[in-house]
Order: C-alpha cells, then sequence, then structure tokens
C-alpha cells in the first residue's frame, strides 16, 4: 500500500517554482519584505538600544500614571460591579490588569496604525513614490536583460553564419567611412518586424545618408529601455533614434570583426555588451561602442544605466550578469578584454 502524500505537498511545490521563477527573474521582494517584518525590528534594537539613555524622572512618571490608570480601574470596575448587586471585593486585581494592558495595546497599536498609514502614503503618492518605482524598476530590468540576451541571440546566430566570425562595430566603404553599426547588421536576425526593417535599408549608402532617414529615425524597441513609467531619451538632437546598449570597444572595432576562437579569456568572461543611459548613441551608428573597464556608471564613455546601483552586460556566450558600481576594477578590466589572460581575476567575481 504507497503511503498517500499531504494534500498540502503539491501547493507547497508550485509555490516554491513559483518563488524560484520570480528570483531567477530578479524579483527579491517577496522574501525581502517577509524577512524584513521578521527581523528587521532586532537589528533596530541592536543599533538603537546602546544609544538609548534612561530619563529618571519621566520613566518614575510613567510608571505613577500607569499605576494611577491600574487603581482607577480597580476601583471603577468595583464599583461598577456593586452596583449591579455584587460584592466589590468579588472584582478581581487580574481583570483591572488585563483592561489596562488591553487599553494600553489598543492605544499603541492606533498610534503604529496612523504612523502606518503615513508612510504607506508617502511612499505610494510621494514627488518619489517608492513602491511604484521598485515595481517599474523590476520590469525595466528584466526588459533589459531580455534585450540583451535577443541581442546576444542575434550576435550568436549571425557568427554561425559568418564563419564564427562577429560582426564589427561598423563596417567600412572603400573610401574607409563608416557605414552601418553592429546592431544593423542584426536586423534580419530579431524578431517581429525588424527583418522587414533591415529590408528597407539601403546598404551601399552610409546608415545617415538621406535615402536611409527614415529607416534610422524608427524607434527598435529591442535597443531600447522600456519607457512606460520612466521616460527615456529616445531620439538623438538630429532625430535618429538611439540605442540604450553599446559595444564593448574592445571587442568590436570599426571595420574589423572578430573571430569567436580569438577570444582566448572565453567568451563565458568577455563583455559584448552593456546598458547605456548616458548620452546614448543612434542604433546605426557604428561610433555606438563603449569602454567597460572605465567604470560603471562613472561616465559617458563606459556603461551607464537608470538603476545607478551597477548594469546589466552582455557576456559572449549570450548570458548577462548584473555588475555593481563597486565591483574591483581589475576584474572590469578582465571581462572587458577578450585575450588578456585575466581568468583567474574573472573567477574572484
Amino acid at each position: 500500500m504507497n503511503p498517500r502524500l499531504p494534500f498540502w505537498t503539491l501547493p507547497l511545490a508550485l509555490f516554491l517554482l513559483f518563488l524560484l521563477f520570480l528570483l531567477g527573474n530578479g524579483v527579491f521582494f517577496l522574501l525581502q519584505v517577509p524577512w524584513v517584518l521578521l527581523t528587521g525590528w532586532l537589528s533596530f534594537l541592536w543599533e538603537t538600544l546602546p544609544a538609548v539613555q534612561a530619563d529618571i524622572p519621566q520613566v518614575l512618571t510613567a510608571w505613577l500614571a500607569l499605576a494611577l490608570l491600574l487603581g482607577g480601574v480597580q476601583f471603577c470596575g468595583s464599583r461598577i460591579l456593586a452596583s449591579r448587586g455584587g460584592h466589590p471585593e468579588t472584582w478581581k486585581l487580574r481583570w483591572s490588569i488585563t483592561i489596562t494592558a488591553t487599553l494600553l495595546l489598543s492605544f499603541t497599536a492606533g498610534i503604529s496604525l496612523v504612523g502606518v498609514v503615513h508612510h504607506l502614503a508617502w511612499m505610494t503618492l510621494g514627488k518619489d513614490p517608492v513602491l511604484e518605482n521598485s515595481f517599474d524598476k523590476i520590469w525595466d530590468r528584466t526588459h533589459s536583460r531580455r534585450n540583451l540576451k535577443d541581442i546576444g541571440w542575434a550576435l550568436l546566430t549571425k557568427a554561425d553564419t559568418n564563419n564564427d566570425q562577429l560582426p564589427p562595430a561598423g563596417d567600412l566603404n572603400s573610401l574607409g567611412q563608416p557605414m552601418h553599426s553592429a546592431l544593423t547588421k542584426l536586423l534580419p536576425h530579431l524578431r517581429g518586424e525588424l527583418p522587414e526593417l533591415a529590408a528597407a535599408i539601403d546598404y551601399a549608402k552610409p546608415w545617415n545618408h538621406p535615402d536611409n532617414r527614415s529607416a534610422f529615425v524608427r524607434r527598435v524597441f529591442e535597443f531600447q529601455f522600456r519607457d512606460l513609467a520612466l521616460k527615456r531619451q529616445h531620439h538623438t538632437e538630429d532625430g535618429y533614434a538611439v540605442a540604450n546598449y553599446a559595444a564593448n570597444q574592445r571587442v568590436f572595432a570599426i571595420g574589423q570583426g572578430v573571430a569567436l576562437k580569438s577570444i582566448s579569456d572565453g567568451t563565458s568572461n568577455t563583455i559584448f555588451f552593456g546598458e547605456v543611459v548616458e548620452r546614448p548613441s543612434a542604433w546605426g551608428d557604428p561610433r555606438n561602442v563603449r569602454d567597460p573597464a572605465r567604470g560603471i556608471n562613472s561616465g559617458s564613455d563606459g556603461f551607464s544605466s537608470p538603476w545607478k546601483t551597477g548594469v546589466h552586460v552582455l557576456m559572449g556566450d549570450g548570458s548577462t550578469r548584473f555588475l555593481s558600481n563597486d565591483i574591483d576594477p581589475k576584474v572590469l578590466q578582465a571581462l572587458s578584454t577578450p585575450a588578456g589572460s585575466e581568468i583567474e581575476t574573472v573567477s574572484d567575481l
């Protein structure tokens, strides 16, 4: 006879799978909120109690007020009992203590409720709503990681059709003039209507030629941050649609592609693309490259993001990573180079 599992086993398993799915997509608040509620007060007391100094007169006043309240409850209780035909001495002291404790807890709960409502109103309706922005940033970051993965998929597909050769940051014409960006060369390998957009481009003419303007002023949402909640710069001053992702200039050079086999540090240890929010370039511009080694969120020459604490980057194997602002410069340098022989440094990440 096979033992039957408890009825709650399947719901629990489904709930755990749901939590793993959320954690895999960077949604940590469902675990952070109960953890902070359960343990946050302990750290608060640990940090606050050593700095607390008792005011003896106020402490004595509080105890006196509490004793008077208890005495008043005892007196009123016995009088009420006597008025209803009972003997005053049958009123128990523990009844008075229970009523006094209930009054104190009700008063404290009322003050706490007012504080909770006040802070929730501030967090949701203030000038910079914390809760709203938290949810928006979760979906913004998820959308950005998906865009980077799509770019990675297109890059590797492009390399598969070109003898494992990555596209250059920008190709050159016979006169040595930059023509089209790596992102432009990825359009045929992306989903949706982008292959049709690629067919509308005249590759014999530079990206900013008047005949190509109608294509390059069009926003490509796979190359931009989600902006339903947070408004971003959509176009350059010249009217061309921007890209919020730039190539690593140490891997992608203008006029020369790189073979995947030449990346001796390993594609999983090499940055290919990263996020850009500071002075983004047009997605068709062959000069849309940045140097990751310049630092994270430290200027317009490196990668930057609206999350402020770090950036998402696309690695050469198609995976994405989140690099913090305080990443070790040596590790960042190692991740930026395709053949710098710093694999031991990267393992410290």
